[in-house]
């Protein structure tokens, strides 16, 4: 039978996410010898979140891209939900070990990932996160994962579970058994986000959709900060580590649409009695529902509106966060946009979800974005993109069509951002940009190509042979292919 019709039928039955390339390779001796080269389209998708490691190892996860690492602090990344079970890329979470990069936790809207091996291989922990028939709410910036400094074989989440009442759970033993924690206090409210920091081991505290709670006592009890009003939907929680500052936290918060930064201090930490609630004060300067919420090594304190790209900048313990403007460097331009387009806009992109700063370099900052993450290299004042080619291929391909005149030609359908086209039959691993109109598939018509007006071109995972050459397109957000010899 000929290969390309055994495989178009096989692409035709596997209209969903999960399309297996080891089902594929099975088929035919065709894959036996074959490899399958990155296309990387410069991301172009909602990059939402960073976990560091001790060293300069980072991961990163994406909401429809999976989980990716990068260990030169960015500047190239490879994907890592190849061995994930059910290719789960709708990434929530991602935490590291803080002394032993390798031991990272993956999750998704349902299920909960680890791996002891840098990313190479996963084992599922969780598999009933979400609701009902739904997958767990998202909440940007939040850190779902937490990893006990004091403790790494204590794991918490938050999430919602299937036919189970609660939105806290904790493991200790790194994740095979689970328990909920805060008793009846997170049944009726999603639990957010978590924070505890090695300065104050015993304290761990929860952002909620009704507001901050805190445990003194390593999670046996919770108090309940404020009243129902004065904090609602605590979606970022970082304290101050050392300095004047020190055990001070901030947070965000929303309060129906009139959010912002909250303070958090006390006469004494270790009483929850003596908890005081402030807010911060902005100048020139509206927050809305603020993202972004990082404390730096230096003290300073930054946040970002995520829907105006505005940063906020505080160097006096989040009492006040000022207007901070940002700039940006055109030395590298990803395909999808040009430098005048940057120049233009001049700050980072929406999506500013997180903030970290680098392990060993303070003056390197990275952020996330709605296009793709970016670094500064002074502290937040410039930001710029990773060069062009590495690695990153965040945003989904469905359909990739090859040119009836050149096999070695590819049009690569890239959602959000348009559209791309390989002109060497990605022997490069590189693309080039063609339009900004969202595309789901294309095809060839004589000697242009548009977009089709229904989706039932659009097969996940289809796969095309040409003269010599196999594509694949998969819903992982990356185009890969390899000319075959």
């Amino acid at each position: 039978m000929n290969y390309y019709l055994q495989l178009s039928r096989l692409a035709r039955l596997a209209r969903v996410f999960t399309f297996s390339l080891v089902a594929l390779a099975s088929t035919s001796s065709l894959f036996s010898q074959a490899t399958f080269k990155a296309v990387p389209l410069d991301c172009g998708g909602w990059f939402s979140g960073f976990a560091q490691a001790d060293d300069t190892r980072i991961y990163g996860f994406g909401d429809v891209f999976g989980a990716w690492r990068s260990d030169d602090g960015g500047t190239s990344w490879r994907y890592l939900n190849w061995s994930i079970p059910e290719f789960s890329v709708f990434g929530q979470a991602i935490a590291v070990q803080s002394n032993n990069a390798n031991v990272v936790f993956y999750q998704t809207g349902t299920a909960l990932y680890k791996s002891t091996d840098g990313g190479s291989t996963w084992s599922k922990k969780l598999g009933d996160l979400g609701v009902g028939t739904d997958a767990s709410p998202f909440f940007a910036g939040a850190n779902r994962i937490l990893i006990r400094p004091n403790n790494s074989n204590e794991i918490w989440i938050t999430s919602p579970r299937k036919n189970l009442v609660g939105t806290v759970w904790r493991s200790l033993d790194g994740g095979d058994n689970w328990s909920k924690m805060g008793g009846n206090l997170f049944d009726n409210t999603f639990a957010i986000t978590l924070n505890n920091i090695s300065q104050y081991p015993n304290h761990i505290w929860i952002g909620a959709q009704n507001g901050l709670y805190v445990s003194t006592d390593s999670g046996a009890s919770f108090t309940r900060i404020g009243t129902s009003t004065s904090l609602i939907d605590v979606g970022m929680i970082s304290r101050f580590k050392s300095g004047a500052y020190m055990g001070i936290g901030v947070v965000t918060r929303s309060n129906n649409g009139g959010g912002g930064i909250s303070r958090i201090t006390a006469t004494d930490y270790n009483n929850p009695a003596t908890y005081t609630i402030t807010d911060s004060a902005t100048t020139n300067l509206y927050f809305g529902y603020p993202t972004g919420l990082q404390i730096f090594s230096d003290g300073s304190c930054s946040a970002w509106n995520t829907s105006g790209d505005r940063h906020g900048y505080s160097t006096n313990g989040g009492q006040t966060f000022s207007l901070r403007g940002t700039t940006l460097n055109t030395n590298n331009v990803p395909i999808w946009t040009t430098a005048a387009r940057m120049q233009a806009r001049n700050h980072p992109d929406y999506g500013t979800n997180q903030v970290i700063e680098a392990a060993g370099n303070p003056n390197k900052w990275l952020i996330t974005g709605g296009s793709a993450p970016m670094y500064s290299l002074d502290k937040g004042l410039s930001w710029q993109y990773f060069p062009n080619g590495n690695g990153l291929a965040g945003v989904k391909t469905w359909v990739a069509s090859t040119s009836r005149y050149d096999a070695n030609v590819m049009y690569v359908p890239a959602a959000d951002i348009g559209s791309a086209i390989v002109t060497d039959g990605g022997a490069s691993g590189q693309a080039t940009y063609s339009s900004a109109k969202s595309v789901l598939s294309c095809t060839m018509r004589t000697s242009s190509w548009k977009v089709p007006t229904h989706r039932r071109f659009c097969w996940p995972g289809w796969i095309r042979i040409t003269t010599r050459q196999v594509f694949f397109a998969p819903p992982t957000g990356e185009a890969r292919g390899r000319r075959l010899t």
